[in-house]
């Protein structure tokens, strides 16, 4: 009798204790979080369920147009394709101001490549390619301060000035390339947005145009070009599309 009395006490407890977590409210929150992750419900059921829990239990602050951009960029990057990438409003505003005209920066295109911003291509004659940024090139600091995929935005801007004073021109990006790390120092410029240039090449008969990125202007820049080089008399052309990101189509 003794024995069996310890085993009623010991199943008395385990219930009460039971009970007691999943009535409290740290037992309620990872009981749902279980049934959450257990479910078969869709994206979105899952995500209003989520959105209640950090509603009714986080204790700090949180932006939730940031959660809802990084669980898309996430969405995109899962295709497994590298090209494919979401963009949010003010990343959208600054490729565009890149693409579209004019602007003051140091004349580079990046993306993000597993949450590190990386450089696609430095255009020609720009701040960028004088001071010798490469393709790959892993940029993680900008004037000292940390740059990835959650201030994204925030280190495009430094990179163009917006905190800056408008006489400050100088800037420091801390570089990976390969296993080196670099610091490079450049200044800012007002950037032209110059997608095409073009000669002749000595001594013969061939034209050369290289096309850095596309841009709005790359058409009428590129006629411009072409005529250029066929009142030259060219007989033969190359088109160098080396390093170029790509742009609009």
């Amino acid at each position: 009798m003794k024995k069996r009395s310890c085993v009623i006490v010991s199943v008395l407890v385990t219930f009460i204790l039971t009970s007691m977590f999943f009535l409290s409210p740290l037992g309620s929150f990872i009981s749902n979080a279980i049934q959450i992750a257990s479910g078969t419900n869709s994206f979105y059921s899952k995500k209003n369920q989520i959105d209640f829990l950090m509603e009714k239990y986080y204790i700090n602050e949180y932006d939730v147009s940031k959660m809802e951009d990084t669980a898309l960029y996430a969405y995109a990057l899962a295709s497994g394709d590298p090209y494919t990438q979401y963009i949010g409003k003010e990343e959208y505003e600054s490729l565009m101001e890149t693409l579209e005209g004019d602007y003051k920066g140091i004349g580079v295109e990046v993306y993000l490549n597993n949450g590190l911003i990386t450089v696609i291509s430095a255009f020609d004659d720009s701040p960028a390619a004088k001071a010798g940024l490469l393709p790959g090139d892993v940029i993680f600091k900008v004037d000292g301060i940390e740059a990835n995929a959650e201030n994204y935005q925030e280190s495009i801007n430094r990179i163009k000035g917006v905190y800056a004073e408008p006489q400050d021109t100088a800037l420091t990006l801390t570089v990976k390339r390969g296993n080196e790390i670099l610091d490079i120092a450049l200044n800012r410029e007002e950037i032209k947005a110059q997608t095409v240039k073009s000669y002749t090449i000595d001594n013969t008969k061939t034209g050369y145009i290289r096309i850095s990125n596309f841009a709005e202007n790359t058409v009428n820049e590129f006629e411009a070009h072409l005529n250029t080089l066929l009142n030259d008399n060219i007989t033969a052309l190359i088109i160098d599309l080396r390093d170029n990101p790509g742009g609009i189509l």
